[in-house]
């Protein structure tokens, strides 16, 4: 009788011990998922930091598109005008071909 009284009494020890232990750990699961969360928290703001347009350089590529424009559009504007100067030209070259044939 008083092993059996000695076995509960360690038995129940035992078990209050594995109760404190998987409470123990119960808190420490919920610590790690509170880290978890928060590590993920952090990673998608940083995952959304890095999808972010950098404003700078879209300014930087539609300054040096304007500018191109521009050039392009000035050379456009030059070549119509050489173009006219040799349009007259041929018709002028042309009437003084007409006039020595007669």
């Amino acid at each position: 009788m008083e092993w059996s009284k000695t076995q509960l009494s360690t038995l129940t020890r035992e078990n209050e011990n594995i109760q404190k232990d998987i409470s123990s750990l119960e808190l420490d699961v919920d610590n790690n998922q509170k880290s978890i969360s928060g590590l993920n928290i952090e990673l998608k703001t940083k995952y959304s930091e890095q999808n972010q347009v950098n404003i700078d350089d879209i300014r930087r590529d539609l300054n040096y598109i304007q500018t191109s424009i521009a050039v392009n559009q000035r050379a456009l504007n030059e070549l119509g005008k050489r173009i006219a100067e040799k349009s007259s030209l041929v018709k002028n070259n042309a009437v003084a071909l007409e006039n020595i044939k007669k």
